[in-house]
């Protein structure tokens, strides 16, 4: 009896100090679950920020572009995926992408709308400063209509 006792104790002192071992690593995400980057907003957040943009900057804008500017630029997940893959092959320092506002001047149905493209930064004495060498990632497609609101 006294045999018995002794492996129950052993196997709930084992279980109580494998617990405590892996406690962290069983509250943490698992395998498969994304790890929520810093800066993600609620879709009212975004609605906010739009709201603002309208009241703020849409009149300018538009007047600037002589019609209804764009509003947005869309990116293909297989766009992105590939153009990060590229950056960070190319350059091995990368450390994220700046989003810089740029205005269309080619004589096509764009002329006049404002764009955003993407260029690659790396650290620099804790300043993230773009890579100027770095391949740059425009010609997302406009919102439907063009000067649409969030969310389209």
């Amino acid at each position: 009896m006294l045999t018995l006792g002794i492996l129950v104790l052993g196997i709930i002192i084992g279980g109580g100090i494998t617990y405590l071992l892996l406690k962290n690593s069983l509250s943490s995400q698992g395998p498969g679950v994304p790890i929520v980057p810093a800066g993600v907003i609620t879709p009212v957040q975004a609605r906010d920020l739009d709201e603002n943009w309208t009241t703020l900057r849409k009149v300018a804008n538009d007047t600037a572009a002589a019609k209804p500017d764009n509003r947005s630029s869309w990116y293909s997940l297989a766009d992105m995926e590939n153009f990060i893959t590229l950056t960070k092959s190319e350059n091995a320092k990368t450390n994220g992408f700046r989003m810089y506002l740029g205005v269309k001047t080619t004589e096509t149905d764009e002329t006049g709308y404002t764009t955003i493209f993407m260029v690659a930064t790396e650290d620099d004495r804790g300043a993230n400063k773009d890579i100027p060498t770095a391949k740059v990632l425009d010609m997302g497609g406009a919102g439907y209509p063009p000067q649409a609101n969030y969310p389209q």
